[in-house]
């Protein structure tokens, strides 16, 4: 019970690791990844996951 309230309130919450597998050299180059969920203190329903990506060029 009382763990449930320190996830309410974001304490002991779930976590997300994002890892990339692959070097992304070029515009339209495939990326490989996994992505790694680590579970809080107490049980959790995950509803959705988003990623965003962004790209820098250097020129």
């Amino acid at each position: 019970m009382f763990n449930n309230l320190l996830t309410s309130i974001g304490v002991g919450t779930i976590s997300a690791d994002t890892r990339i597998e692959n070097n992304v050299n070029y515009e339209n180059d495939l990326i490989k990844g996994v992505v790694i969920l680590k579970g809080g203190n107490a049980d959790q329903k995950v509803n959705k996951m988003e990623i965003i990506l962004i790209e820098r060029i250097q020129k």
